[in-house]
């Protein structure tokens, strides 16, 4: 249960029309929690699905995942001891051990994600646990639970990650290399186990639309790849056809609307056009399928801007709405009912802001981050690379696959072994130029990339200056306080870093810290953020930001932008920063500009990579060095220098790869007192 303050707040964000929706929405939930057993009749698969045989083979042309159909090859799925045209293999020895590996913990329920590795959930897998604090979820009408409060469920995410089924793909995807029956019968039977345990409207299985949607598209290609098993069958395969149904009925009904409007509601709607061409057909489909077709495509425009760059202003979920994207697109494709022109080139801005942000090293996940992904092939780190990869063949784009690995086969379980082929081919396409770093401007979304590299002596340099808005919509819900901040990548290593997430419902302390802007390489003026954060996922009083100069240069060149958000404190404080980059004199140089009545004191924050350490030297510098990084920061003699590492009292010093996982990290705090104007210079020699 949320504090009455926060209710308060959350009213505050809403329009007319909101709370009109979520009154509506409030009452029909509890008329439901009374007549559930009416709507479990009334959603029975037995009165609406044609249950039969081309259920299977449905569900494998609409994901088309080993059969290359989206590429104009045969249709049928390809057997694991089919030879292919060129060397006889489906994939590669390392993607085959990678697959393998991940099976055999799939039938021996051995679960690794966000913090923790192999734990086993029982056997039978107790489907209705938070696993990671080992207690069981709530079994009350599902719309009763409140997931928010970790008190009564856990960590949400720790009870839902395992529920989405990815592991299932795995298994799939041994069954189809190996044609090993027991794969495909412990699929059906983890199926299974899970609607035996997770009836109907009741838990938190049934509590999120989107944890629904994502699992839906996992059944799917699971049951697409096994579908020459001739599993599920009979019985089960009724069960499992009935339990699908009833995931698209509860999904369509319960779409996000109004602020709740972003990622969940493409996730949804993906899950639906998914789930819909999978699970043909029951009475209704087309109309199901269209609804979610348009939603998809009116979703592409609403949530991306015209640079490409995602609405929500974290990288994260940039990736996970643009797999949303490719995956519906290619079911599109599959079932030769494609998304019109309209689609793919919004799809083409998102892979070639992905892929210019990536250019110059390790893409910065810059606002939240929680380890999102959605089909279980491969992990969310793999998702930088392979979506690319994966929009390079839909979009036949040379340019895009120059940015991807040259061995793909990963690709195999989208597109298969023509899409890898077809990969290769962009790899070899002749004239296709190799990657350069040259500076470039994403003005809708915010995000400036200085960045230029030179033979003799050899040196890249690439820093990402981020002046966009805090996030989407009323709530801003994944937004970070991070305006102005700086990220710098040299010879492709993190020597400023944007520190990650870490976390969303369990320890506020540590939310607020990595949300905060002392979290950033920016400014912080007298202990407080740039925007004011009201709950985990809402903001207040906002920074703006606006672009002053952008002049790229092929060394480099120079941006300056300011922002507002002190503007609400005494003084009105103004914060501009101009950020130069020069390849030939090999440096960075930061301006930091500070102006408003009153006295006041300034922060800057500068967080080191991982594996930076670092040697303070006289004079306001020091030395940053790690594996081919060797800087020198002289910062400005009116600041006051400090170090820290890992510390907890107050929080400073962390970086966090993922979710729940956090390491110690170098950051140097430096402080001044300004009185109504001030100047502070910082110049990184690289």
């Amino acid at each position: 249960m949320q504090s009455p303050l926060w209710y308060v707040r959350r009213l505050g964000t809403m329009s007319p029309g909101e709370i009109v929706w979520r009154v509506h929405h409030a009452l029909r939930s509890r008329l439901d929690s009374q007549l559930w057993p009416m709507i479990c009749r009334r959603t029975s698969a037995e009165r609406v699905l044609e249950v039969g045989a081309a259920f299977s083979s449905r569900c494998a042309q609409a994901i088309g995942a080993v059969s290359g159909a989206a590429l104009g090859a045969a249709p049928g799925a390809v057997s694991g001891a089919a030879a292919t045209a060129d060397d006889g293999r489906v994939v590669g020895e390392a993607e085959r051990a990678y697959v393998l590996s991940r099976a055999q913990a799939a039938m021996e329920h051995r679960f690794s994600f966000f913090d923790l590795r192999d734990i086993h959930l029982g056997d039978p897998i107790r489907w209705n646990r938070e696993v990671k604090a080992n207690t069981p979820t709530p079994m009350d009408f599902a719309m009763k639970v409140d997931y928010r409060d970790s008190r009564v469920t856990g960590d949400c995410k720790f009870a839902w990650e395992p529920n989405r089924h990815a592991h299932l793909v795995p298994l799939a995807q041994a069954y189809h290399l190996t044609g090993d029956i027991r794969y495909a019968e412990e699929t059906v039977r983890q199926i299974e186990s899970w609607i035996e345990q997770c009836p109907f409207g009741y838990g938190m299985n049934w509590r999120s639309p989107l944890e629904l949607a994502i699992r839906l598209i996992n059944w799917a290609w699971t049951l697409g790849l096994i579908a020459d098993s001739g599993l599920p069958a009979g019985v089960a395969q009724r069960r499992i056809h009935e339990a699908a149904y009833r995931h698209l009925w509860e999904i369509r009904r319960k779409y996000s609307r109004y602020s709740s409007a972003n990622n969940h509601l493409i996730g949804e709607a993906a899950g639906v056009w998914i789930g819909a061409t999978a699970f043909r057909p029951f009475r209704g489909s087309e109309s199901v399928r269209r609804e979610a077709r348009e939603i998809l495509l009116r979703e592409m425009e609403r949530q991306t801007y015209a640079d490409g760059g995602n609405r929500e202003q974290a990288l994260s979920y940039h990736l996970f709405v643009l797999e949303f994207f490719l995956l519906s697109g290619l079911v599109a494709r599959n079932v030769s009912e494609d998304f019109p022109p309209s689609f793919w080139s919004g799809a083409e801005r998102m892979v070639a802001f992905l892929a210019e942000l990536s250019a110059g090293g390790e893409a910065p996940m810059y606002g939240d981050a929680d380890d999102g992904c959605v089909l279980g092939v491969g992990g969310p780190l793999d998702l930088t690379w392979s979506l690319p990869a994966l929009g390079a063949v839909l979009l036949d784009k040379p340019a895009f696959a120059a940015r991807t690995p040259r061995s793909s086969d990963r690709l195999y379980w989208f597109l298969g072994r023509a899409g890898v082929v077809r990969h290769e081919q962009l790899l070899d396409a002749k004239g296709t130029p190799e990657p350069t770093l040259l500076s470039k401007c994403f003005p809708q979304s915010g995000h400036y990339i200085l960045q230029a590299a030179r033979a003799q002596p050899p040196l890249s340099v690439s820093a990402i200056v981020d002046g966009g808005e805090l996030g989407f919509g009323s709530i801003a819900a994944h937004g970070h306080a991070d305006a102005l901040s700086v990220v710098l990548r040299l010879n492709g290593r993190t020597v400023l870093c944007d520190p990650g997430t870490y976390d969303y419902f369990t320890f506020p302390p540590w939310r607020r810290y990595f949300r905060g802007t002392s979290a950033h390489n920016t400014v912080e003026i007298d202990g407080q953020d740039q925007s004011a954060i009201l709950g985990p996922f809402m903001w207040g009083r906002r920074a703006n930001c606006r672009l002053v100069r952008w002049q790229p240069s092929a060394d480099g060149g120079e941006v300056c932008l300011e922002h507002d958000g002190y503007a609400r404190l005494p003084g009105r404080v103004m914060h501009r920063r101009t950020v130069r980059l020069s390849i030939a004199s090999a440096e960075l140089v930061v301006l930091d500009e500070l102006e408003g009545a009153g006295n006041h004191v300034a922060r800057q924050f500068w967080h080191l990579g991982r594996g930076c350490e670092i040697r303070p030297e006289p004079d306001n510098a020091f030395l940053v060095e790690g594996e081919g990084v060797h800087v020198r920061f002289e910062l400005d003699p009116a600041l006051k220098l400090t170090f820290h590492r890992g510390e907890s009292d107050p929080i400073i010093g962390w970086f966090s790869a993922g979710y729940h996982r956090k390491e110690p990290i170098v950051t140097v705090a430096a402080a001044a007192e300004f009185t109504a104007h001030v100047l502070l210079r910082t110049r990184v020699r690289l």
